[in-house]
């Protein structure tokens, strides 16, 4: 499946901001090992499965599906659900691809329009298997520990930049929840925080 770099990949070169310099350039190799991924979860007993379905493999540059990588979450998802398991989505888990941050990220208001952009794709292609979503992961880490504490990426430390992500993803959660409802009435959504 094709997908973009995101700021992950960028901020992990940056020394000493990551432990010993490791990098997500394999991580848990969930592309190639989802097979037995799903086995250990039926041996667990695992009932919900909570995870993530990234911006920069769904959507291109210019906002259309990215149809092979939907088709791989579809078969994955679907497995998923035919092992008993429910699936928990979140829409955006700190995954931006590097050439939105490139154009400002967060601070940008148009990161609001992928945003929109991409939940519609995923409910689209994928909603038959989506049990609940999360339109965000723990925002306060993807906005003020990205942009002004610098500790998350892309590491940056302004807080005027900062105010700017923040409202931007809030815009885009609301606008999300809106989009995705308008669609399907009964869709659960919800957002994480930490």
């Amino acid at each position: 499946e094709s997908a973009e770099p995101t700021v992950w990949k960028k901020f992990s070169t940056i020394p000493g901001k990551v432990y010993q310099g490791q990098t997500n350039d394999i991580a848990i190799d969930r592309y190639h090992r989802w097979k037995e991924d799903i086995e250990w979860m039926k041996k667990l007993g695992i009932k919900d499965y909570r995870t993530s379905v990234s911006m920069g493999r769904t959507i291109t540059r210019d906002k259309k599906p990215n149809v092979k990588a939907l088709e791989w979450y579809k078969t994955f998802f679907k497995a998923v659900n035919d092992a008993g398991i429910k699936v928990y989505a979140t829409i955006y888990h700190w995954d931006l691809p590097q050439y939105l941050s490139d154009n400002g990220g967060w601070k940008n208001r148009e990161i609001v329009d992928y945003l929109v952009a991409h939940a519609k794709t995923m409910h689209e292609y994928l909603g038959e298997y989506i049990h609940e979503y999360y339109i965000l992961n723990e925002p306060f880490q993807a906005t003020f520990e990205s942009y002004h504490n610098g500790v998350q990426a892309p590491g940056e430390t302004d807080l005027k930049g900062a105010l700017a992500a923040v409202h931007h993803m809030m815009l885009g959660q609301g606008m999300v929840f809106r989009a995705l409802k308008e669609i399907d009435p009964k869709v659960k959504l919800s957002t994480v925080y930490n």
